[in-house]
């Protein structure tokens, strides 16, 4: 039998691993589009999607990517925050021209100069489907 010592020190060593291991191996890294369908966004930043869960059952997830998205002089940052206030106009599509891309934000955003820029940001990479949940990653 293991004494509380070695249990502490087999925890303590495993988490230190894991914490080494890149995001990308954890298999966490974007590609909700893949198995979450019908997405959209509300005016406070919450993205909205149906997604597969582990039994292939859909189930609505939510995220708020207003933590995860900011805004610099008009234009959409990734692992930043507040882009709602300045930008008024928000919308999730797949670009036209190609059906089987990933989603992209798209925003009106506020610039410096007070002029309304459109800006777009890739969230397919960063945001997964953990279980049917929508998981902000930072792996890009």
């Amino acid at each position: 039998m293991a004494r509380p010592n070695q249990i502490l020190l087999a925890v303590v060593l495993t988490t230190y691993l894991i914490d080494l291991i890149p995001a990308e191996a954890q298999g966490g890294c974007g590609g909700f589009s893949r198995t979450c369908t019908n997405v959209t966004i509300d005016d406070r930043g919450r993205l909205r999607a149906a997604c597969e869960d582990v039994n292939n059952d859909y189930a609505v997830a939510e995220i708020n990517l207003n933590y995860y998205v900011g805004e610099e002089d008009g234009v959409l940052v990734p692992n930043s925050s507040d882009f709602v206030p300045v930008c008024p106009r928000k919308s999730v599509r797949k670009p036209d021209h190609h059906v089987r891309t990933a989603y992209v934000l798209e925003a009106e955003c506020t610039t410096s100069a007070y002029l309304l820029k459109t800006t777009t940001l890739a969230i397919d990479y960063w945001i997964s489907n953990n279980d049917g949940r929508l998981i902000w990653n930072s792996c890009y």
